[in-house]
This record gives C-alpha cells, structure tokens and sequence, in this order.
C-alpha cells in the first residue's frame, strides 16, 4: 500500500544515534512500576494471561539496528524505540513507553501506524493480550511491536505514529497539551539496517 505520509515535527523532540547492530529476540510486553521498579506483564496487571507480543514466527531475520529515538509527550510520557528488526514479512520495533501522567495512557491498536520514507504503510498486528497498550499511572511499557508487510527495498528510515487517526495528516509536535488518555506519540527518523 503506497501512501503520502507528511509527519509535520516542528519541535526537535527525536534523536537518532548511528546504527549499530543489536541481536533482538521476540519478547513479551512488560510493564514495570516507576517507583518500585518491580516487573509485571501488562496483560496480567490486566487480570489476563501472558503477554506475548510477537516472536519471529519462523520468520528469517533480514537485517537489525540499535535505535535511540524518542518522543517526550508534553503531558510527562516518553516514547523510545532502541531496536529496529526486519524480517521477511514483518518489520519489529522495541520500544518502552512511560506514563508520565496520573491517569491509564494507551497506544490504541487502531491507531498505531509504521510508514517508511518512500510512502509506503505496514499494518500493526496487536498482542492477544493488552491489545489497546494500555499503561498504568507511573508505569512503564516494553516489549516489541510488529508490524506486517515485506520492506521496501528503496526505504531509508520509518515513523511510528501512536494514537493518530490519519497518518497522512501531519501532527504538530508543539500542540498535544490535552489528549488525556489517548497522547499523541510521534517516533520519526527510526532507522533502518
């Protein structure tokens, strides 16, 4: 699916390192408490089961890369991507989110996009579990999103959007003081191997 995807970043809310190459497994998404630093799956902070994002599937690994891109939300959240992994069908990004807030953030599944530089949109495929990404109050948010779709050979970079209803509209990084429970999150410049 080819689209026209014109990320407005007016604030120099993102900052990429060099790539580097980092081994990435599958792992589960796992929400950590801010101020005890204690572990817990986010699907069981729920009242549900495991949490198992994705693992490769079977899927060959094309190529990975360390990532250290952010997003600093003005209500208090971060968003960071520290790994980028290609597959044969896929595209996985690790990513942590903080809730810097005093109420539940989510990253709604139905609004979450991946698109590379050259236009091109790769379907996320939400966890059976903790499917809307829910974040509690002061806790933190990690494991690996994957998004569907082979690579286009000729892309460079992608973004991620969280909580964007079009992602061919651009988001105005200056002007997301009051999205309550639903913050706009821009990751921009993720790199690739």
């Amino acid at each position: 699916m080819r689209r026209t995807a014109p990320v407005l970043v007016r604030a120099a809310a993102v900052a990429v390192l060099a790539p580097t190459v980092l081994g990435l497994t599958g792992c589960g998404l796992l929400s950590r408490d801010a101020e005890g630093g204690g572990t817990s799956s986010a699907a069981q902070e729920q009242g549900s089961g495991g949490s198992e994002v994705s693992s490769s599937g079977g899927e060959s690994v094309v190529g990975e890369v360390a990532a250290d891109v952010q997003d600093r939300h003005p209500q208090g959240h971060l968003l960071t991507a520290s790994a980028v992994q290609v597959r044969d069908r896929s595209i996985a990004v690790e990513i942590a989110l903080v809730n810097g807030s005093t109420r539940e953030i989510q990253m709604n599944s139905n609004r979450l996009h991946l698109l590379d530089d050259v236009g091109n949109a790769y379907e996320f495929s939400p966890p059976t579990q903790n499917e809307d990404l829910r974040v509690a109050p002061g806790a933190e948010l990690s494991g690996t999103l994957v998004f569907l779709g082979v690579l286009d050979p000729s892309a460079t970079s992608l973004t991620m959007l969280a909580n964007v209803n079009d992602p061919e509209q651009a988001v105005d990084l200056e002007d997301r003081d009051n999205q309550g429970s639903y913050p706009e999150l821009v990751l921009d410049g993720l790199p690739l191997p």
